[in-house]
């Protein structure tokens, strides 16, 4: 599928790009997944044809049940356009995985296919003046990473930006300036591990840090995502060498607090306190495809990474204060002396109605069950 109407006349679809959203929304409504196919790389387009494909799949990318993909032109035996372009065809050995089982070609394969590109044209490109092959490579992948990984950041990128091709071309620069690879084949991404892939994430945080974000609601935002990313890696303090597992507590009328412990949340756990509700609003974003700003409130949240996903869960503000400072450099009296100090109303109205004392066992006790923690 193409965007703009002048590539849907050339390439003879003939769909009426305007329906899109529309159809989007009466398939979701009936409950109905969608997989959309998008194909940039065609001889007759330009880079704003191909902004124009990449902005509307950045568009759909996120929302929960749609899973629209980007590919490059693979010509096909026997269509119009091979029979078309069929003596421009070139080869360099990019191709769509699917065209080759083991995602690679054997010497004797290679051979076999530069001499009968008539035979073979789903391995081959064909040449445009316009948009150059190498960047159209480059754009494709960071796109395809942008939509396999973190729900809410394609839309939050189009959210701060009017031209999301423009970022994809900064990322990949900037990726580049810090010596991380650059994509050299079809699904570059896809063979790289969860730890590299997000590695290429932290520098697109970075440039939107730099270059778009400025206001407290974006930068919520941004740090939302980067406490995403953290859990994926497992960045976090982690469990301490020789520390033993820290127990759930007994919560009753006279909970018995070790004081001289120091927590310190599981590997792969992360915790922000937040003036917005940045969880709402990618939630949103997710269910119905409807994305507005995050409203302004005290809300903490904490990241769990579990099975190659993120937990993301809100938590009470003292929750948020406490489990960030369970990093094994604060003991328990120093979380009862934090608990004791804050004086925001929902902190001031548990710790009337709990204590300080059982009110930190509490919190302590829930961080148990939910992130986990260690003790030194």
């Amino acid at each position: 599928m193409k965007r703009t109407p002048r590539m849907q006349r050339i390439i003879r679809k003939n769909l009426d790009v305007r329906k899109i959203g529309p159809l989007v929304e009466d398939c979701l409504a009936l409950e109905i997944d969608l997989d959309i196919s998008t194909i940039v790389g065609f001889p007759e387009e330009s880079w704003h044809d191909v902004g124009a494909t990449v902005d509307v799949v950045l568009r759909l990318g996120g929302i929960e049940g749609v899973y629209p993909q980007l590919y490059v032109l693979s010509p096909q035996p026997g269509t119009p356009i091979t029979e078309k372009h069929g003596r421009q065809l070139r080869f360099d050995g990019y191709y769509l995985d699917w065209c080759n089982a083991n995602r690679w070609l054997a010497p004797q394969e290679q051979r076999f296919v530069k001499e009968h590109p008539e035979l073979c044209p789903e391995f081959y490109h064909i040449p445009n003046e316009r948009v150059g092959r190498r960047e159209l490579k480059q754009v494709t992948e960071y796109a395809s990473l942008l939509l396999n990984t973190i729900p809410g950041l394609t839309a939050f990128l189009r959210r701060v930006c009017d031209n999301p091709l423009t970022v994809l071309r900064r990322w990949s620069a900037a990726a580049g300036q810090k010596g991380l690879a650059t994509p050299d084949g079809c699904r570059f991404f896809r063979m790289k591990t969860s730890r590299e892939r997000c590695r290429y994430l932290e520098v697109l945080l970075e440039v939107l840090s730099s270059d778009y974000c400025s206001a407290d609601r974006e930068v919520a935002c941004l740090t939302y995502f980067r406490c995403i990313l953290d859990s994926i890696t497992k960045n976090g303090a982690g469990p301490v060498r020789r520390g033993h597992r820290f127990q759930e507590l007994a919560i009753s009328s006279r909970s018995s607090v070790p004081m001289h412990v120091r927590p310190v949340l599981a590997r792969g756990c992360a915790v922000a306190n937040m003036r917005y509700d940045v969880l709402e609003t990618v939630t949103r974003w997710r269910k119905k495809g409807q994305w507005r700003w995050p409203r302004e409130m005290d809300v903490a949240f904490l990241f769990v990474a579990r099975r190659g996903s993120v937990a993301v869960a809100r938590a009470a503000r003292v929750t948020g204060f406490v489990a960030s400072r369970c990093d094994g450099s604060h003991s328990v009296q120093d979380l009862l002396a934090l608990v004791e100090s804050l004086e925001d109303p929902e902190t001031c109205s548990l710790r009337m109605s709990l204590g300080t004392r059982q009110l930190t066992a509490v919190i302590l006790a829930r961080l148990c069950r939910t992130t986990g923690l260690w003790a030194t």
